[in-house]
């Protein structure tokens, strides 16, 4: 994007409080040798029976059944926005979107939310308030455990169909603030059970259909890196990643691994002046080098959307070039719809209905830093469930953003085309502009 045709200036951004870090972000220890140490370690207390092993593991449904649980991670900050004066309003859009999903999830859908000690006062004058305390099971954690509001990624959660059992199933190493201790801190405090396992994954790079789950092809290939996944003689890569990725977390299903065969773009910076001012924007925000997806999870741009009446599953995949012609402008540059469409095309090739949606691009200026991060508004990112059908849709038509009510409306249409009634969530730029947005700060605890 030339100096030329730079847009206005994004006053008061979104992401630039250092609250609520990007979901792709990795602490500083997070090094190829200390996965490595970690995953020898716990394959150790595996090897001594030291870490529990399911038998029959089978991954909570990401659409299918009824929400019968549900978990929410919510740090302190959210419920004391008078403590940070001059990000009031951006935390106070955070906290909007959590009581919307408090108020209209389904009336007999059970919560399960973690807060510090020092929330507790002010979460039960939400529930109070809803009129869900009775169905709101609260733990508190230390003032001092620097959890996130990204309560997608750090596990999955598996039933032990021998045992009947639920578990969270940790992967061998997670780098993301202290997000690592969720699953410990829930499960000694609820009737839920914790393991680990000698795997790379995070749960928002997982989707779980109704025979089938996706994985995203980065983290397989992780695994495959770190000597998680060794082929045995004879076996492929492919064949390998499915049987151990099965025995660990789903052994019902078929696991298809998702990405694309073309080029990704890794995060690039690079330098713009914004009246004047010299700034640097930053295209493919959290891209890695060497990835194979377009974003960093694919919860971000591809939604399950359940079986058609002649039996083919339907998948709704995000396209940024239908946004940019719904709303009457030029497709930004870093959009990568190449590597969307190729996504689209393979699950295609593959018998899904791939139903497109639109995707459109936004963009968040840290006017302290002056940095500009261009990200995708998605609504993909949905909670969802198909008992009775509806689906709870992050929007982005508001403020600064207020063309964006038109793809937000498509997105809405769309879903009711396919049965679904519609929730629209308020605004989720903040969420979207750190990448994530309704699914990546829920958890599928329980489905019926």
């Amino acid at each position: 994007m030339n100096n030329a045709s730079v847009p206005p200036l994004l006053v008061n951004g979104y992401a630039k409080t250092k609250l609520v870090p990007p979901r792709f972000k990795k602490d500083d220890f997070a090094v190829t040798q200390a996965f490595r140490s970690r995953a020898r370690f716990f394959s150790l207390l595996e090897a001594e029976e030291r870490l529990k092993r399911l038998d029959q593991p089978r991954l909570i449904s990401s659409l299918h059944g009824q929400i019968e649980q549900i978990l929410l991670t919510i740090p302190s900050w959210v419920f004391f926005p008078e403590n940070s004066p001059d990000e009031t309003s951006l935390i106070q859009k955070y906290a909007d979107a959590f009581r919307r999903i408090l108020q209209t999830l389904p009336t007999n859908t059970k919560f399960l939310i973690l807060i510090n000690e020092i929330s507790q006062a002010r979460l039960t004058k939400w529930t109070e308030e809803f009129g869900i305390t009775e169905r709101t099971e609260i733990v508190t954690t230390d003032n001092t455990t620097r959890f996130t509001v990204w309560a997608q990624d750090a596990y999955c959660v598996c039933d032990d169909k021998l045992d009947n059992e639920k578990y969270f199933v940790e992967p061998a190493s997670f780098n993301r603030a202290d997000d690592a201790y969720i699953a410990d801190h829930v499960a000694t405090k609820t009737n839920l059970e914790s393991t680990q396992v000698q795997l790379y994954f995070q749960g928002g790079n997982i989707l779980i259909g109704d025979d089938f789950w996706f994985i995203g092809a980065d983290y397989p290939e992780n695994s495959l890196e770190l000597g998680f996944v060794i082929p045995e003689p004879g076996e492929s890569d492919a064949k390998a990643i499915a049987r151990v990725y099965g025995n660990y977390l789903d052994k019902s299903r078929k696991l298809i691994i998702v990405g694309s065969r073309l080029p990704v773009p890794s995060q690039r910076v690079r330098p713009i002046t914004i009246n004047g001012e010299s700034w640097q924007e930053i295209l493919y925000f959290g891209n890695n080098k060497g990835t194979v997806q377009p974003l960093f999870h694919i919860d971000m741009f591809i939604s399950l959307a359940g079986r058609s009446d002649s039996g083919k599953y339907r998948v709704v995949v995000a396209d940024p070039a239908m946004a940019a012609s719904i709303l009457g402008e030029p497709l930004p540059e870093g959009a990568m719809q190449d590597v969307f469409d190729d996504i689209a095309s393979s699950l295609s090739e593959i018998e899904f209905e791939v139903i497109r949606n639109p995707m459109p691009m936004a963009y968040d200026d840290d006017d302290i830093d002056k940095v500009r991060y261009w990200y995708f508004a998605t609504g993909n990112n949905v909670i969802i469930q198909d008992t009775p059908k509806k689906v709870w849709l992050p929007t982005y038509g508001h403020d600064q953003w207020s063309k964006l009510s038109l793809t937000d409306q498509k997105n809405k249409e769309i879903w009711e085309s396919l049965g679904y009634s519609v929730e629209m969530l308020p605004n989720f730029h903040p969420f979207a502009a750190n990448l994530g947005a309704a699914h990546c700060i829920t958890k599928y605890l329980y489905r019926v």
